[in-house]
């Protein structure tokens, strides 16, 4: 956190066929995350975001994440049944001028570095 925080990037991009059906492409993608996130040294009090390009939290959303108590993200009590925080955000179809109304998806996720 702050500007003297080092940012790691890691393009991904797999077009071959693969095997496997649904979303094996997001769980090749997101299995890169993880290994990104142990590279960069990322401590079990540490939160991550787990985000597709299209799945975005609002700055305030972020800096809320940042500055305040979030129960979810306390280490100490941490448990595999409550992992992790689903934030529910808007679903835009080709723009963010075109937002749908009636759809809710439940990403991006927050998790805590453990």
């Amino acid at each position: 956190f702050g500007p003297e925080t080092e940012v790691l990037i890691e393009h991904f991009s797999h077009e071959e066929k693969v095997e496997g059906m649904g979303l094996i492409r997001e769980h090749m993608q997101r299995d890169r995350i993880l290994k990104l996130w142990k590279k960069a040294g990322m401590t079990p009090d540490d939160v991550g975001i787990l985000t597709d390009a299209d799945e975005t939290v609002s700055r305030d959303f972020l800096r809320a994440v940042q500055s305040c108590d979030f129960p979810q993200f306390d280490a100490k009590t941490e448990n595999c049944d409550t992992p992790k925080v689903a934030v529910a955000s808007m679903v835009f179809e080709g723009s963010p001028e075109c937002m749908t109304v009636t759809r809710k998806w439940m990403h991006p996720d927050i998790i805590l570095g453990q």
